[in-house]
């Protein structure tokens, strides 16, 4: 099953997550991936994509351009 969101790829929903674990995820999108898997059930995989659809990795490089 994919999931189609606008001007946007298809993304492969691989498991479901839930309002918690994205509340979880926006709250600490500044965390390594390396810790994001210890403390959230999913893989790197799951988490990157995840980011994606949340929009939080827009952010993040938008974040670092203003930065720099």
């Amino acid at each position: 099953m994919t999931r189609l969101r606008k001007n946007m790829k298809a993304v492969p929903v691989l498991r479901q997550w839930t309002t918690e674990q994205d509340g979880f995820l926006i709250e600490h999108a500044d965390l390594a991936i390396s810790e994001l898997i210890q403390l959230l059930p999913y893989t790197e995989e799951e988490i990157k994509v995840r980011k994606k659809v949340l929009g939080l990795l827009k952010r993040e490089r938008q974040f670092r351009k203003i930065i720099t």
